[in-house]
């Protein structure tokens, strides 16, 4: 076989020798040319690219060719990677503290911690710094005006006050049977008086709904349409079932 027919590798440990055909069949016949031209050759066995040889022979421009290249295409790569840790840095910060606080807030209550604030919520719940407003037309007629307010508040002031009203004195003649038919009374006598007495300027006043009508003590029953009310001895010995029935008490 002639000596121009054949391609030997110039590897330093490497014995293979080429034909025309089998460089034809390794690396095709459009590189096959490169191969006749090329001085040190790499076969494919020493060498992972079959473009090393050529570059091998033309070093000074292949290696300078790729250095600019280097920068243009990485660069890219890292804005776009920086960016990315910059918003999932970001995202990270707006998400992590809210989470963080109630775990440690929840961890830190105590046994203690929830019953008070149980009872906080139930004394919030219960307790009412203003009291209800007051009605607008008096107990015994239903009529408006000019009213006292009862300032009843229970027992060492645990309730809220009283809303009852009532007039003072008697009713006035021109409005009384406009009354009695608005408010279906029977008894004229609770039309006629209303409260029935003045009230002291400047005292604390208890309508009669909150005292026994015999012993005078904090009343246990009040009718729900007059200021008839009675303790539970007074209930039971001297208000009888047919009085009971017509006055409503309750």
């Amino acid at each position: 076989m002639a000596a121009k027919s054949v391609k030997a590798c110039t590897h330093e440990i490497c014995t293979r020798v080429y034909c025309l055909p089998c460089i034809d069949k390794l690396i095709g016949k459009a590189q096959a040319h490169k191969v006749w031209r090329t001085k040190n050759w790499l076969c494919p066995n020493c060498s992972t690219d079959d473009d090393s040889a050529p570059a091998n022979e033309e070093a000074n421009d292949t290696k300078a060719a790729p250095t600019p290249v280097a920068p243009t295409t990485s660069a890219p790569k890292q804005k776009k990677r920086k960016r990315r840790n910059e918003i999932e840095e970001s995202t990270a910060d707006e998400d992590e503290p809210e989470p963080v606080k109630s775990a440690n807030s929840t961890a830190e209550m105590k046994p203690i911690d929830y019953v008070v604030t149980y009872f906080k919520f139930l004394l919030k719940r219960e307790v009412k710094d203003d009291f209800e407003e007051s009605e607008d037309v008096c107990f015994c007629c239903k009529d408006g005006g000019d009213v006292i307010e009862c300032d009843w508040k229970g027992m060492n002031g645990a309730f809220a006050r009283c809303p009852k009203v009532y007039h003072e004195g008697k009713l006035a003649p021109e409005t009384l049977l406009v009354r009695i038919f608005a408010s279906g009374l029977i008894d004229l006598s609770a039309a006629l008086d209303c409260l029935g007495y003045e009230v002291p300027e400047g005292k604390t006043w208890v309508c009669p709904r909150h005292r026994c009508q015999d012993c005078g003590i904090i009343a246990q029953f009040s009718c729900r349409f007059c200021v008839t009310s009675y303790c539970q001895v007074g209930y039971d010995t001297g208000f009888g079932q047919y009085s009971r029935r017509a006055c409503g008490l309750q």
